[in-house]
């Protein structure tokens, strides 16, 4: 069953919280403000069901004035799409109008965070509103988001795979999706809460629960294990918020709350081809890291990948680009960054991808580490070439030298000599090594 824009707003925010704003201007685009679990919040919402349905420059007005509100007062921007096209009838001054709502979306990205659920067609130029938004969360098999007004296309019910942060089943879990999401962010650029110290005693008690678990998961897999499930073991299944869990799936991208402090988890998924970067895995890594940027987020990077996919297609689709531009969002990021290295870390990717090379902060390396340039594997065969090919090799070489070749160069107590790590922990240990570093790092880019 539809239901109204109004009805929408009250399911989004705190019972009774909702205000209203420009309530004569247009019954088709409800704005106002409220709160949600007491964080303001500002929101607008287009209504199908109003007969006054429709985008146009009263519309445009609607949503520049709760931007505006928003970017003054420094409170998160929520919008719900249920696009029933433009008003025909005012011609040229839609271009206007939509110009009007781009720039003020512009204006208020990286100041506040700007989140977009589509609730149905989001169509022309209202596909641009969620291109422009930090989150996008829609309604499977009820939105409809493209940029070309075809015909053919509005049958589609078409929905765009590598910016949409979550699919959900219907409104209700989108909206309190939305919900979830604000209590993870900061509600500016000023950055997230001080750590509270007085948390981490609950952290670590709770984790004390799950460590046999964790134990478990990590024993005699030879750093094959589901990350996934490593995260929801050490931060708690219900504290971590996962982005884009539907598309590159070598990469895992989300929010945690850390003593109070919100985080940024990149991690490599070793189960799925080894954690090789890929083009959507480094693309949602690079946006979640340049978000944590513009907002003052720590982030905390798991590294557990062979490389990079060995794959023609994705070299030719600009593989190399993209593992430039997760280069540049680490480098140009200036919050705190941590990294634990929980099983491979190899070559170029480990240095793309939250090393010293790219201003990782403080680098943690787990006991089961291995790092280098190349696997052990290659690199034994690499450094042993003329012995593994000569004749007099009676097949004993191979697990000799290999075997030498890891204690020289993959163990990660060599990667603590070469200064690759900074310190080397148990996996039990990360919960306190990750306070520890998020406590020393705290004022990191917070303005003086």
């Amino acid at each position: 069953m539809t239901v109204s824009a109004r009805e929408r707003i009250h399911l989004l925010l705190d019972d009774s919280t909702f205000n209203e704003l420009g309530q004569q201007m247009s019954e088709g685009l409800i704005t106002g403000y409220g709160t949600i679990n007491g964080q303001l919040v500002f929101v607008y919402a287009q209504d199908s069901l109003s007969a006054q349905r429709g985008f146009g420059t009263k519309e445009a007005q609607k949503i520049e004035q709760v931007a505006s509100l928003s970017y003054n007062n420094g409170a998160p921007l929520i919008g719900l799409l249920d696009d029933e096209g433009v008003k025909t009838e005012e011609g040229l001054s839609l271009l206007t109008a939509f110009g009007k709502v781009y720039q003020a979306c512009h204006k208020a990205k990286g100041v506040v965070p700007l989140i977009i659920g589509i609730l149905g067609p989001a169509i022309g130029g209202t596909a641009l509103m969620p291109a422009l938004a930090d989150f996008v969360f829609v309604v499977s098999n009820q939105t409809d988001w493209h940029i070309s007004n075809s015909l053919a296309l509005k049958a589609q019910k078409l929905q765009n795979l590598g910016q949409t942060d979550l699919f959900l089943e219907n409104e209700h879990s989108c909206l309190q999706a939305i919900r979830n999401l604000i209590t993870q962010l900061p509600p500016n650029y000023l950055g997230s809460a001080k750590i509270e110290p007085q948390l981490i005693e609950g952290l670590i008690s709770d984790f004390n629960e799950r460590y046999a678990s964790l134990k478990l998961l990590l024993d005699n897999k030879n750093n094959s294990f589901d990350m996934i499930q490593c995260l929801e073991l050490l931060l708690g299944s219900d504290n971590f918020f996962e982005l884009r869990p539907h598309i590159g799936t070598g990469m895992i991208t989300g929010l945690t709350k850390m003593a109070g402090v919100t985080v940024g988890v990149v991690a490599n998924q070793p189960i799925v081809d080894e954690g090789r970067l890929e083009l959507y895995g480094m693309k949602k890594a690079s946006d979640l890291i340049n978000y944590c940027s513009a907002f003052n987020i720590p982030v905390v990077t798991f590294v557990n990948s062979k490389g990079f996919v060995e794959d023609i297609n994705q070299e030719q689709a600009g593989l190399s680009s993209a593992a430039k531009d997760l280069m540049l969002a680490y480098l140009n990021c200036g919050a705190a960054k941590i990294t634990i290295v929980a099983g491979n870390a190899l070559g170029t990717a480990f240095n793309i991808l939250g090393s010293k090379a790219v201003g990782a902060d403080i680098i943690y390396g787990w006991s089961s580490a291995q790092i280098g340039l190349f696997s052990s594997e290659a690199t034994n065969y690499l450094n042993n070439y003329h012995q593994l090919i000569s004749n007099e090799n009676d097949g004993s070489v191979w697990p000799e030298t290999l075997a030498i070749t890891r204690a020289q160069v993959a163990t990660p107590k060599a990667a603590l000599e070469a200064g690759l790590v900074d310190s080397l922990i148990e996996p039990e240990e990360t919960l306190m090594g990750l306070y520890n570093a998020l406590n020393m790092l705290q004022r990191k880019g917070r303005p003086s």
